[in-house]
């Protein structure tokens, strides 16, 4: 969202049809993780990294965070503790707090229980 409270409608369904980008080989995961990385509110965006230079890396080097991690490290200066900052973003997105109306209460987005990125939440206190 912008600053007016407007924003735009991201529907994976419509991502094939995208023609700037090529996100066809891009899975869920790794569309978040690109979408984080170039920029979110839950961690303080690098400098001159936007979705065409997030793509970009995405693209070079696959959906790998570490080597992603070491290329932005060696390319721009990121605060010490990025790489911690953007898993709690991820965690962030995968197990918000959401409305289930079936069960007419709040659940996790995904249940951290049987999630494979569950276990990571036990090392976040906040």
């Amino acid at each position: 969202m912008d600053r007016n409270g407007d924003g735009y409608e991201i529907d994976k369904e419509n991502l094939s049809k995208v023609t700037e980008l090529d996100l066809s080989t891009f899975s869920a995961d790794m569309f978040l993780r690109m979408c984080i990385l170039s920029g979110c509110d839950y961690l303080p965006s690098i400098k001159s990294i936007g979705l065409k230079k997030s793509h970009k890396l995405f693209v070079e080097l696959g959906d790998n965070l570490d080597q992603i991690m070491n290329r932005l490290m060696e390319k721009f200066q990121i605060e010490d503790d990025y790489e911690e900052k953007f898993e709690k973003a991820l965690l962030t997105f995968k197990f918000q707090i959401v409305y289930d109306p079936d069960l007419k209460r709040m659940v996790n987005l995904n249940d951290p229980e049987t999630h494979d990125l569950g276990e990571r939440l036990n090392k976040f206190k906040d």
